[in-house]
């Protein structure tokens, strides 16, 4: 373990000194802004790949971590992704730490979070687990509110409803002589509107 610390320590001094490598004549391309882009310089008259004093950086294996270390956190344990509780009991909390998965909704990532602080287990991408818990649950609560209160809005607009459905069913229920007085008191309007414009 004390080896461990040791070479992290020493890839964190590392990782300092390590230059940023950026892909040759980067600038001049807009498509190569990024720098995830690299790619060996391979031009025969390259002073890249030539090592030549006042370029850049090339990528080589001077710059690797340790192997012991290779994919540790910085705190010292193997990050190991969980997607349920089960995943995250199976764990050593000595030697791993747990990732959650972005995948896991808001239920779930509170019973693996409640896990994780029960066993004492590291959650890695997430600072303060006991206040990503409240956070999640008092969202929770509020959606509750707002659909209760959608639900009473509802109930308070299904008796208007009601009402128009009893009148249509009224008119149902007239017989075919009224319907067509109530149909030609309603075209003498129309026409009396026109003959006074």
């Amino acid at each position: 373990m004390d080896d461990i610390k040791r070479l992290l320590e020493a890839r964190k001094i590392q990782k300092k000194r390590k230059p940023v490598f950026l892909r040759q004549d980067y600038q001049r391309r807009k498509r190569l802004k990024t720098k995830l882009n690299w790619k060996r310089p391979k031009g025969l008259h390259s002073k890249m790949r030539l090592h030549k004093a006042g370029h850049r950086k090339v990528v080589g294996t001077g710059f690797k971590s340790p192997a012991l270390v290779k994919g540790f956190h910085s705190s010292g344990v193997m990050p190991v992704i969980i997607h349920n509780k089960e995943e995250l009991l199976s764990l050593n909390p000595k030697i791993q730490g747990a990732v959650l998965s972005s995948k896991v909704g808001g239920r779930k990532r509170v019973e693996v979070l409640t896990a994780a602080i029960e066993k004492g287990i590291e959650v890695l991408n997430i600072k303060d687990a006991k206040g990503t818990c409240e956070a999640i649950q008092h969202r929770v609560e509020e959606r509750k509110k707002a659909r209760a209160e959608k639900e009473a809005q509802k109930k308070k607009a299904a008796p208007k409803k009601k009402l128009e459905e009893k009148v249509s069913e009224a008119e149902d229920k007239l017989s075919d002589e009224e319907k067509k007085k109530l149909e030609k008191a309603e075209k003498d309007k129309i026409l009396t509107k026109r003959q006074v414009d």
